[in-house]
């Protein structure tokens, strides 16, 4: 009896050690290493694409106002940190560059995909507002004061206010510090920049993000020879404000599909070829 007993308690001792073993090579083997956005783009680890979103549409501080997609091509598991602070620029600069101001952890597998929303502000207060059909790289992390209330931002969950986009402004565009109400954000800002603060004016207007809207569509087209072809978008006055193509393309059947971004007006898109006008569709973009 004592020697069955004895068997039993070796053969727990061993199971114990067994799984001791494994739990520290798993963490060995399989943990993922921790990285930033900035470093993975810079070392080719991902593919990412960033679009804003149709934010402009509803003026909701606590949406997402950017959009990335991520793939992780690095051979192994990556916890992707997009920290606050880190900058977006914009491809097309009547357009705002976005700065992020909630830190976000994407936790990739070898290999894996995913599509995040991340919670930012804009920073040049008199270019338009992103929408769905903006497209941005990924730029350089914010410096001094900016990266600074981007910090504070983020640690003291203010990202959901229409106060945080203020206070960036008022760095990025020198924008009034009275601007901001939020009090101890008021404070921050005029420790960390020396502004002073003054009696807040009654009844004053502050700055908003200019409003934008997007439409999107397909055009078909047939060439009978080579030519010179252009998908170009006009104001109403005929002024242009958007290339969505312009280059040499063959013989045959060809299509495209587009996403134009703008503030309130109309806008003609008009498909030109040898520059002979084929056709021409017509957006109204406006609130619903």
């Amino acid at each position: 009896m004592n020697s069955i007993i004895e068997d039993m308690l070796h053969s727990n001792k061993l199971r114990f050690l067994l799984i001791l073993l494994v739990s520290f090579l798993g963490k060995g083997l399989f943990a993922a290493e921790q990285i930033t956005l900035l470093k993975a783009v810079e070392n080719h680890l991902i593919n990412i694409k960033v679009r804003g979103t149709d934010w402009s549409d509803h003026e909701d501080y606590a949406r997402a106002s950017v959009v990335i997609q991520v793939e992780n091509k690095s051979g192994g598991a990556i916890d992707l940190l997009i920290p606050a602070g880190q900058r977006f620029l914009t491809v097309e600069k009547e357009f705002q560059d976005m700065l992020v101001t909630q830190e976000v952890i994407l936790a990739l597998a070898p290999g894996g995909r995913k599509q995040a929303g991340l919670i930012a502000c804009c920073t040049q207060l008199h270019n338009m507002g992103p929408g769905s059909g903006t497209d941005f790289t990924v730029g350089p992390m914010a410096e001094g004061h900016l990266l600074k209330i981007a910090t504070y931002i983020n640690e003291h969950h203010l990202y959901g206010s229409g106060e945080s986009q203020q206070a960036v402004w008022v760095i990025s565009d020198g924008s009034p510090i009275n601007y901001v109400y939020d009090a101890p954000m008021q404070k921050y800002l005029s420790e960390v920049t020396g502004l002073e603060i003054t009696e807040r004016s009654r009844g004053m207007n502050r700055p908003t993000r200019i409003a934008t809207f997007t439409v999107k569509g397909r055009v078909e087209w047939a060439l009978n020879e080579p030519s010179q072809v252009s998908i170009a978008m006009y104001d109403s006055t005929g002024t242009l404000v958007k290339s969505i193509i312009d280059e040499s393309q063959q013989r045959g059947r060809h299509w495209h599909s587009w996403l134009f971004t703008q503030r309130e007006g109309t806008y003609t898109m008009r498909l030109t070829v040898n520059g002979v006008v084929k056709g021409e569709d017509k957006y109204v973009l406006k609130r619903s």
